[in-house]
C-alpha cells in the first residue's frame, strides 16, 4: 500500500484539471494502431513529467538497476499491453527475447493459480526485467510503471523483504501522483468516449493473449470489447501499480 507525502506547495492542485483537459483533448479522436497512440502518449507524459516543478523536497529515490517493484502486481489497459507486446517482439537479440517471452508465459500460469491477495503478496519478479535490474522494454513499459515511485529505497526494501506484509505503507510525492494520475484520466476518459476498452488486465496474462492473438484482440479492442478474452481483469483503481 502506498501513503503520499505531505507538500508544502499547492500549485499543483491548480495544475491537476488542466493537464487532465488537455491530455483529453490530445488524446480525444484518436483512431489507428492503438499502439501508436500509445507512443504518443507515453511521449507527452515523459515531456510533462520532465518539466515538472521540483522543489527539492519529494524528489523520488528511484534510479536504474534500483527493481524492488517491479515485484509487485502490475496492471496495465489493453493499449498499452499492445505497445509492450510490439516492443518485446522486435528486440533484436534472438535469444534474449525467446528467453524473455518464456518467462512471460511462466509468469502467466503462475497468477492464473493466484487469486488477488496471494498475488499482492508474492514477490513476482517482472518477466520483462533484465538480469542487471533495468527493464527490457523501458520505453514501452506501461503508464502504471511510469507513475509508480517512492521517496524511500529503505521503505521499498523493507516492503519487498516482506510481500505478505499488505500493510507495508511506501511514501509517494502528492504532486508528482496526482498530475499523473490526471494525465493519465484524461487519457482514459479519451478512450471510454471513444467507445474503446478501458479494463485494467494484470500484465503477464494479457501479454500472453496479445502475443498469441495479436489480430483477434486488436480487432476486439477496436470494436471496443474486451481485448482479451482469458487475462485476469484487476480491481485496482489507477492509483495501484
Amino acid at each position: 500500500m502506498n501513503e503520499t507525502a505531505t507538500s508544502s506547495s499547492t500549485s499543483w492542485e491548480a495544475t491537476a484539471l488542466k493537464v487532465l483537459a488537455e491530455e483529453y483533448q490530445n488524446a480525444a479522436g484518436a483512431a489507428g494502431d492503438p499502439a501508436e497512440a500509445t507512443r504518443r502518449y507515453f511521449r507527452r507524459y515523459e515531456i510533462r513529467a520532465a518539466s515538472m516543478p521540483d522543489d527539492g523536497t519529494e524528489v523520488p529515490a528511484c534510479a536504474k538497476g534500483c527493481s524492488y517493484c517491479c515485484h509487485l502486481r502490475v496492471s496495465a489497459p489493453a493499449q498499452e499491453v499492445f505497445t509492450l507486446a510490439e516492443a518485446l517482439e522486435q528486440l533484436p537479440d534472438a535469444a534474449q527475447r525467446a528467453a524473455l517471452l518464456a518467462r512471460v508465459r511462466d509468469n502467466a500460469a503462475r497468477v492464473a493459480t493466484m487469486d488477488s491477495r496471494r498475488h499482492h503478496g508474492t514477490a513476482l519478479r517482472c518477466a520483462v526485467l533484465a538480469a542487471d535490474g533495468a527493464c527490457s522494454a523501458y520505453e514501452a513499459r506501461p503508464s502504471s510503471c511510469r507513475r509508480y515511485h517512492s521517496l524511500s529505497v529503505e521503505a521499498c526494501k523493507a516492503s519487498f523483504d516482506a510481500p505478505s506484509d499488505l500493510g507495508s505503507r511506501i511514501r509517494l510525492s502528492t504532486p508528482k501522483l496526482v498530475l499523473d494520475t490526471a494525465h493519465y484520466l484524461g487519457h482514459r476518459r479519451a478512450l471510454s468516449d471513444a467507445g474503446r476498452d478501458t479494463r485494467q488486465y494484470e500484465l503477464h496474462t494479457a501479454l500472453c493473449e496479445a502475443l498469441d492473438d495479436p489480430q483477434g484482440s486488436r480487432e476486439r479492442f477496436g470494436r471496443g470489447e474486451p481485448a482479451f478474452r482469458h487475462a485476469v481483469v484487476t480491481a485496482e483503481g489507477v492509483h495501484a501499480l
